[in-house]
């Protein structure tokens, strides 16, 4: 009931009307009683209860932010708003709307607000970031002469500079859904494996995706050859605690000849390679002690575009939403079922019970160049020229300079996605 209801209504600034949304706050309210969310529930149906109580509404919005159900608060949100104009409120909804990947009305709430981007730096800094995510650097420019950081807003302001250093150097390389160098724009992150742009509407990113063993081996020779390219050469690799982690770890520390441990009991130092089958892993707050190392390299096999985290990986092997690993019960197409006029078949390959050492003992023979495809090898080539154009620009990023943030989900490549 809970996903009808996020994409039931266009998410916006401007408010329902209240007999509407008193009936979708009852409906929140209802489906709040299936879970163990007792103060949204409590704060949803006070607020149900009388849409033109201002209070009742902004909490019910904030307690929904909290539980991580940000397109439901802005309806309460926007009609608080509405009623009561109000700066907190402002930066609630503000922040509702980006979380809901809908970064073009935050930006609008915010340029509009009374007072707010004149009095308020907090304010101008959110601007430039959802401006930004949009794919709006002409309001970035606009914006950063503007931007006097405090202790508040410091990390969005070198976020926003960063970010506009990077564009600058890069933006003739920007075009259409060109997912590789706006995500090195926006994170900071780089891609090594990107989708074909023709399937399933994904512009380069996956949505389930079956990898198989080759794919595997061939996107971590690609890793081994964009680190040799900027002289990075690990003395030791670090794992999230998970089973899947772990087998990529000791497949690359096989494959490099390094040691590979927990990044649960290794302490954060340089010259580390950093590594999660699925960024950010099983110990995203371990992970958070690397953010600040620079001579460490953040790596994330997989990386789920549709959700936010800390760090941003300095390198992404892809962006997919689900990914079934190559050790793991997953299907593949029959070979010779996509050939012209045959029917497609698919058939279930079941799942490696080995130990992490001996699936990656295999793993490990197999990484070399030569598994590229060729559309494989001409993505590899524009990763390792975008650094360049990156380096010889002095602008910041994770992989150059160890300068990290948050990777956010959504931005001007729009692709399909589950809910």
């Amino acid at each position: 009931m809970i996903s009808q209801l996020r994409y039931a209504a266009p998410l916006t600034a401007d408010p329902l009307p209240p007999a509407e949304l008193a009936e979708r706050l009852r409906l929140v309210a209802a489906a709040l009683r299936f879970f163990d969310f007792h103060a949204a529930r409590h704060a949803v149906e006070r607020a149900a209860a009388d849409t033109g109580d201002a209070e009742a509404l902004f909490q019910a919005g904030y307690e929904l932010i909290e539980i991580g159900l940000d397109q439901l608060a802005v309806g309460a949100l926007a009609q608080a708003l509405a009623i009561a104009p109000d700066a907190t409120t402002v930066l609630e909804l503000s922040a509702a709307l980006s979380n809901s990947w809908c970064y073009g009305e935050a930006a609008k709430l915010l340029a509009t607000a009374p007072g707010g981007m004149d009095e308020s730096v907090l304010v101008r800094a959110l601007y430039a970031h959802n401006v930004a995510m949009t794919g709006d650097f002409a309001a970035v420019a606009a914006v950063l002469p503007r931007l006097e950081p405090d202790e508040q807003t410091a990390a969005l302001v070198a976020m926003a500079h960063d970010r506009y250093a990077r564009y600058a150097a890069l933006s003739g390389r920007l075009a259409g859904g060109d997912l590789r160098t706006w995500e090195l724009t926006l994170h900071g992150t780089l891609v090594l494996t990107a989708a074909d742009f023709g399937e399933d509407d994904m512009n380069g990113r996956f949505g389930a995706l079956w990898e198989s063993p080759v794919a595997f081996a061939g996107t971590l020779a690609a890793l081994e050859t964009v680190l040799a390219g900027e002289k990075r050469t690990p003395v030791a690799i670090a794992y999230s605690p998970d089973r899947d982690s772990e087998i990529l770890a000791r497949t690359l520390a096989r494959h490099l000849s390094l040691s590979a441990a927990p990044i649960t009991e290794t302490t954060p130092r340089s010259e580390t390679l950093v590594v999660a089958y699925e960024w950010p892993g099983q110990a995203p707050d371990a992970l958070a002690a690397w953010s600040e190392v620079p001579g460490a390299t953040l790596y994330g096999h997989v990386l789920d575009w549709t959700s936010n985290c800390w760090p941003a990986p300095d390198v992404a092997g892809m962006e997919a939403q689900y990914v079934y690993p190559p050790w793991s019960q997953r299907m593949r197409l029959v070979p010779g079922s996509e050939e012209p006029g045959e029917e497609r078949r698919t058939e279930m390959i079941p799942a490696d019970n080995r130990t992490a050492p001996e699936i990656a003992a295999d793993l490990a023979g197999q990484i070399n160049l030569s598994l590229l495809t060729e559309d494989e090898r001409a993505g590899l080539a524009q990763a390792q020229e975008l650094l360049r154009v990156l380096r010889t620009a002095g602008a910041r990023c994770g992989l150059l300079t160890g300068s990290r943030q948050v990777f956010y989900a959504g931005g001007p490549v729009t692709s399909s996605r589950f809910i």
